[in-house]
């Protein structure tokens, strides 16, 4: 499980790097680092665990990866917008403490859903390139 979360967030950070780049250089682009980061990161961290065991996993085990990092993802983020409410940005400083509250739950509960829908299919991905 550990090597799993260390490839997770290995990517994730990996793919905000790249984000940034190019938001930088194309900032009429946006920044959908966040979303794409995360699925991307679910992704290609089954693949590599699908290459490294060779074996399908079974739907508890999806769940149990894909509820783990949901839940490092969301403190991660809760931290980060934490900081970012303490330095006084006036945006953030308007937003209702339930909105963000029933906000968080959903986004988390979407994260959940894709993490696991993708890190499952990134194993299945994975062994297929292993037999071949």
């Amino acid at each position: 499980m550990g090597r799993i979360i260390v490839d997770f967030f290995g990517i994730s950070i990996l793919c905000g790097i790249v984000f940034a780049i190019i938001s930088f250089f194309f900032p009429d682009l946006g920044s959908p680092g966040g979303a794409v980061s995360t699925v991307v990161a679910a992704l290609i961290a089954g693949q590599f665990y699908g290459r490294r065991t060779g074996a399908e996993v079974t739907s508890g085990f999806a769940w149990k990866v894909a509820a783990i990092l949901t839940l490092i993802s969301v403190v991660l983020a809760g931290m980060i917008f934490g900081v970012l409410m303490s330095q006084g940005d006036p945006m953030l400083a308007e937003l209702d403490r339930g909105v963000l509250a029933g906000a968080t739950a959903l986004l988390g509960l979407l994260t959940l859903l894709a993490i696991r829908f993708l890190f499952r299919m990134g194993v299945k991905q994975g062994v297929k390139t292993l037999k071949r």
